[in-house]
């Protein structure tokens, strides 16, 4: 059986797909995670995106899928394209992919995965086959990837991760299921960022990084991640 999973040599050697990155306004962005000073919740949420921007730098086509002119622009000065679109978030990827084309095939990151890599990203997002990662939760979804041209309804949202399956079973025969892992868990609340802090895989800066995240959204510390 061939191994569906490209080295991360081969990733980049490929075209790099179209890979969108959901990211919402740094002013209201990330709710459950409580009350959270204007100037630390704008720190926290465009460090999460930044990670994932940079992690997918020279392995994709990015392009953030925004609400607002200010993300757009910020996007743009980290050398991605942009889409700036009022519409729900599953519409709007749709609407990304038909503005951008779906060539080659494409994916979603959500632009709050807390530890991205670029080895993580360029294997998920490389995949020859679709792929869904689920949250820690095994509820939403991190990532999606579909290596074809052909454009699924994405299913973000409450449960989006059976939905997302169950989406893509409509149209290939095979999908690909990727376990939550410390590269790969986005975040949504503290809790998420508490069992990040107990992994005991993390290395001494990744540590330091999710002790900072918590620290911003537990006491408003104000400190350069």
């Amino acid at each position: 059986m061939p191994n569906d999973r490209l080295s991360i040599d081969t990733a980049f050697a490929t075209d790099k797909r179209l890979i969108l990155i959901p990211v919402r306004s740094f002013e209201v962005g990330k709710s459950r995670l409580g009350e959270i000073s204007a100037t630390n919740r704008r720190r926290l949420l465009a460090n999460l995106a930044e990670g994932v921007i940079t992690g997918l730098e020279e392995i994709a086509r990015r392009v953030v899928v925004t609400t607002t002119d200010e993300v757009a622009k910020w996007g743009q000065n980290l050398g991605c394209l942009t889409i700036v679109t009022s519409s729900p978030l599953n519409q709007a990827l749709r609407e990304a992919l038909e503005e951008f084309g779906a060539s080659g095939g494409y994916g979603v990151v959500m632009g709050d995965i807390a530890l991205a890599s670029r080895p993580s990203l360029a294997q998920a997002v490389s995949s020859r086959t679709p792929l869904v990662t689920c949250d820690r939760l095994r509820a939403g979804t991190s990532i999606v990837t579909i290596p074809s041209e052909k454009v699924i309804d994405f299913k973000f949202g409450e449960d989006s991760f059976k939905s997302h399956i169950k989406e893509i079973m409509r149209h290939f025969s095979f999908t690909k299921v990727s376990q939550a892992n410390k590269n790969t868990i986005d975040i949504d609340s503290i809790e998420d960022l508490l069992a990040l802090q107990k992994d005991s895989n993390l290395s001494q800066a990744e540590r330091k990084r999710i002790e900072t995240m918590i620290e911003l959204t537990t006491n408003g510390a104000k400190i350069d991640l």
